[in-house]
């Protein structure tokens, strides 16, 4: 930030998180300077012959890079309420609830209005404001975490339209704020490309992964080993000599659903209390969701090293975790499925590889395809088809994709420390530009 040229003068904002402001800004109010309108009430029926059916945004809806538009709901509005709830072109969308002060900017001219889980800022006909300028001061707002302690509560987090209205805003002349959302405009649009990019090679690096853990693990590794038909379409072939049973009789002990206790407990010292939430997309856990059970509770659904766990519905389904020791002592979630190896067949390690392969993906595909509701079952995942090679091949298979993956992974670890640098740099960007910490209008 050292290239840019800063603002000759300075005055202290009052407000500790902003600092000092350039001295011709003004400190404000969001509510003093632009309109706010919280959304309608749901209504799923007409109350009246003239109520029209209408589209609204909930706040999926709502997304930082834009609306959503792909899954959008209808509702009955009366005449007045649609001239009260229509979102114009050049809007600004906010959350209500869930994610609160997620923003979306407006720039459409498709017919839409707003639900009560939204709240619309708009420029008013008293004060000039560029509405695109208060979505990047959202933007700030939101990532220095002071919507948060606006909205902090026991029970659910609401940005209530009084708060937004009694929200701090740092108000520039409207030729600046111009100035300011278009040189942002610009140069988020250039990071977001490049990280666009970076996303692309990322997405191509975890396909070759899964590409090389398929091939291993239903072909083998010799290149030349003649192959039999599985006779299970989503496997195909597998190497002549290998076997292929169904996972209920490769486990030591029946599939055993987990503890269903809620999770209250943070104690350290107790079992580790394991629910799908906590499984991060690298096979690891997250720390700061750790919960615990209390030991007589744990007992019965204590881990062993080794032991797979299987999601068994909503969205997370099918998604997997081997536990090590290294994690400590730890019990598992209702939502969950345990299967215990039976070692003398099975690698536990060669499971887990299967279990991350296209194979496993198109099973679980075929299994779930006509339910309404996502769930696999015990007795589902007892009857899915495994390849079985030797235990000595298990052992090799195992030891050279895991060489072969570490290579990628160490790869992705570098492409995701760039995005995150330029995610930083982004953020910063518009924290600069926003608090007048560099003066944009040197730039253009």
């Amino acid at each position: 930030m050292s290239a840019f040229k800063a603002y000759e003068r300075y005055k202290p904002s009052g407000v500790k998180w902003l600092g000092d402001v350039p001295e011709h800004w003004k400190v404000s109010k969001i509510g003093y300077e632009y309109a706010i309108q919280l959304g309608k009430m749901l209504q799923p029926e007409p109350k009246l012959q003239t109520d029209v059916l209408k589209p609204y945004l909930r706040s999926a809806n709502i997304a930082w890079e834009g609306v959503k538009l792909d899954d959008i709901k209808e509702m009955w509005f009366n005449q007045s309420e649609i001239l009260k709830y229509k979102l114009l072109k050049d809007d600004v969308v906010l959350s209500e609830g869930g994610d609160v002060g997620r923003a979306s900017y407006w720039n459409n001219d498709n017919e839409m209005y707003i639900q009560n889980a939204i709240i619309r800022l708009r420029s008013n006909l008293y004060n000039s404001n560029s509405t695109k300028f208060i979505y990047y001061f959202l933007s700030l707002i939101k990532k220095s975490g002071w919507i948060d302690i606006l909205c902090n509560s026991n029970t659910i987090a609401h940005y209530t339209a009084e708060k937004v209205t009694a929200t701090v805003f740092l108000k520039p002349t409207f030729e600046e704020q111009t100035i300011i959302a278009q040189y942002l405009d610009q140069k988020t649009a250039q990071i977001d490309a490049l990280i666009a990019k970076k996303q692309q090679l990322l997405n191509k690096l975890a396909e070759q992964r899964t590409a090389l853990i398929s091939h291993a693990v239903t072909k083998g590794l010799n290149p030349d080993a003649p192959l039999k038909k599985s006779g299970v379409e989503w496997l195909g072939d597998v190497p002549e000599h290998w076997e292929v049973k169904r996972l209920k009789f490769l486990v030591s002990e029946p599939l055993k659903y987990g503890a269903n206790e809620s999770a209250e407990l943070t104690d350290t010292d107790l079992p580790r209390y394991i629910r799908i939430t906590d499984v991060k997309d690298d096979g690891s856990l997250w720390d700061d969701t750790f919960r615990s059970l209390m030991p007589e509770v744990a007992e019965e659904y204590l881990l062993s090293e080794g032991d797979i766990l299987l999601a068994r519905s909503g969205a997370t389904v099918g998604k997997n975790f081997i536990y090590r020791k290294s994690w400590g002592i730890a019990a598992y979630a209702g939502y969950l499925i345990r299967a215990r190896m039976d070692v003398q067949i099975m690698n536990a390690d060669f499971t887990y590889l299967f279990l991350q392969s296209h194979n496993y993906w198109s099973w679980l595909r075929s299994v779930i395809i006509q339910a309404t509701i996502q769930n696999v079952s015990a007795e589902k995942y007892n009857n899915v088809f495994l390849p079985v090679p030797s235990l000595h091949e298990q052992d090799e298979i195992i030891s050279t994709v895991n060489t072969k993956t570490a290579e990628l992974d160490q790869m992705v670890a570098k492409v995701k420390t760039v995005i995150q640098k330029l995610k930083e740099y982004r953020a910063a960007l518009i924290t600069q530009a926003v608090t007048g910490k560099i003066d944009i209008r040197s730039l253009v």
